[in-house]
């Protein structure tokens, strides 16, 4: 499993879901693959990603992937909180 979390260091809302995405990072498994991709520095990656998974962009945004390479859950904004990020894990598993 994989998460993607695509941040903007210029917005506010994405500055709170960093928090809550290392908050929740540091309950997890060290072993849970994770990439961080900076919107305005990285915005090809930003791009390559909502075109690869077919999913329209947002920022900040979470995506977790699951071993095939497919999208289990997606979150933008409000919606990305340490416990929603560890109920959908849950949900997964």
């Amino acid at each position: 499993m994989k998460i993607i979390f695509k941040h903007s260091y210029n917005c506010p809302i994405s500055r709170r879901a960093k928090i809550e995405m290392d908050r929740f990072l540091r309950n997890q498994n060290p072993e849970l693959e994770y990439e961080f991709v900076d919107v305005n520095e990285n915005r090809s990656r930003s791009n390559e990603v909502a075109e690869r998974y077919r999913i329209q962009h947002e920022s900040p945004q979470v995506i977790i992937l699951g071993d095939a390479d497919d999208v289990l859950w997606q979150a933008s904004h409000y919606d990305i909180t340490e416990e929603n990020l560890t109920q959908a894990l849950s949900d997964i598993s």
